[in-house]
C-alpha cells in the first residue's frame, strides 16, 4: 500500500513537471517563432537588394564597355555545361536531403512538412521554371523579332535571330537562390535559436499532458502520456539525449547541407553577374530578374500561406510552426 501511494506521489510530480517544461517550451516557442518569422523576411529582402546590386554591377560594366569585347568567356566551359544549364536540378539536390533531415526532426508532422515541402519546391517551382523558360520566354523573343518571307518556301525567317532575350538564366539561377535561402538557408536561424535557448536538435514530440486526479485510481495509478508510462518515457528520452548521437548526426548531416547550399548560392551570384556583363543587355537582364523575384514572392508569400490555411482548415489544428 505504501509503495502504490508512492508511487503516485511520483508519477503526479512527473506529470506536473513535464507539463510545466511543455507550456514552457510552448511559449518559448511562440516567441521564437515570432522573432524568426521577422528575421526570415528581413534577410530574404537584404538578399533581393544585394542580388540587384550584383545584377546592375554588372550591366553597367556592360554598358559603359570596361571590358574588351573580344573578352569573352567560352559559353561550352564545364561550370556552365554542368551547373548552369542544370540549375533546377542541382536546386532539387540541396532542397530534398534539406526537407529530409526537416522531416526527421518533426517526428509528429513530417507527413504536413513532406507534403508543404513538395507543394513549394517540386510543383509550384518546377511548374514556375518550365512555364516560363518553356513558353513565355520564347513566345516573346519570337514576338519581338523582325522577320521576312523567304521566296523560295514562303516561310518566315528572322532577320535580326534575336528580339528581346529575357535572359532565362538571370531568371533561373536567381529564382533557384530564393528557393535554397528559404529551404535551406533560412532554417540555420531556427536551429542557432533553439541551441542559444537551451533546445535540443531534435524534437522528442513532447505533447502536454494531464496530472492524474486524486480520486481515480486508475489515472493515478500511471501517468501516461500518448500510451506510454512517464517513467519509461522520461527513462527512454534521458537515454536518447544522453547519448547525443542523435544530435551529433543530425549536425554534421545538416553542416554538410548548408556547406553545399553556400557554394550552389555562390556559383549562382557568379554566373549572374556572368551573365549580365556578356551575355544579356540590362533591360534582358533586369527583366528576367524581376520576373525570379515575382514568383518567389508568389510561392512563398501568397501561395504557400494559402495552401497552408486550406490544411489547417481541413485538419483543424495549428500549422505554424511548418511556416
Amino acid at each position: 500500500m505504501a509503495s502504490t501511494q508512492k508511487n503516485q506521489v511520483r508519477n503526479r510530480r512527473t506529470g506536473r513537471k513535464v507539463m510545466a517544461e511543455d507550456n514552457t517550451a510552448l511559449t518559448r516557442g511562440n516567441e521564437g517563432r515570432k522573432f524568426l518569422d521577422k528575421r526570415r523576411l528581413l534577410n530574404t529582402y537584404v538578399v533581393i537588394i544585394l542580388l540587384v546590386l550584383v545584377v546592375l554591377v554588372g550591366s553597367a560594366i556592360r554598358a559603359l564597355s570596361l571590358i574588351p569585347a573580344n573578352v569573352v568567356p567560352d559559353s561550352r566551359n564545364v561550370w556552365n555545361q554542368v551547373f548552369n544549364k542544370w540549375a533546377w536540378l542541382w536546386t532539387l539536390v540541396v532542397t530534398t536531403p534539406n526537407c529530409i533531415l526537416e522531416c526527421f526532426i518533426r517526428s509528429s508532422r513530417r507527413i504536413q512538412y513532406l507534403f508543404l515541402s513538395i507543394i513549394r519546391v517540386y510543383v509550384l517551382g518546377t511548374a514556375t521554371w518550365s512555364f516560363w523558360t518553356n513558353f513565355i520566354m520564347p513566345k516573346v523573343q519570337y514576338a519581338t523579332s523582325e522577320f521576312t518571307t523567304n521566296t523560295t518556301d514562303g516561310q518566315p525567317e528572322a532577320i535580326d535571330g534575336t528580339g528581346f532575350d529575357i535572359s532565362g538564366h538571370a531568371f533561373l539561377l536567381l529564382l533557384s537562390f530564393l528557393i535554397i535561402q528559404e529551404e535551406v538557408a533560412v532554417l540555420v536561424l531556427r536551429h542557432f535559436y533553439r541551441v542559444k535557448h537551451g533546445f535540443p536538435f531534435l524534437e522528442l514530440n513532447r505533447q502536454p499532458i494531464e496530472a492524474p486526479s486524486q480520486g481515480n485510481q486508475s489515472d493515478a495509478s500511471t501517468a501516461t502520456r500518448n500510451g506510454i508510462d512517464l517513467a519509461e518515457d522520461e527513462q527512454q528520452t534521458s537515454t536518447i539525449m544522453s547519448s547525443g548521437y542523435f544530435n551529433l548526426s543530425y549536425v554534421i548531416l545538416y553542416t554538410l547541407v548548408i556547406i553545399f547550399a553556400g557554394f550552389i548560392q555562390l556559383l549562382w551570384v557568379v554566373m549572374v553577374f556572368q551573365t549580365s556583363i556578356f551575355f544579356h543587355t540590362f533591360l534582358e537582364t533586369i527583366s528576367g530578374s524581376l520576373i525570379a523575384f515575382t514568383m518567389w514572392f508568389i510561392i512563398y508569400k501568397c501561395l504557400h500561406p494559402l495552401v497552408l490555411n486550406i490544411i489547417s482548415r481541413i485538419r483543424k489544428e495549428d500549422m505554424n510552426d511548418l511556416m
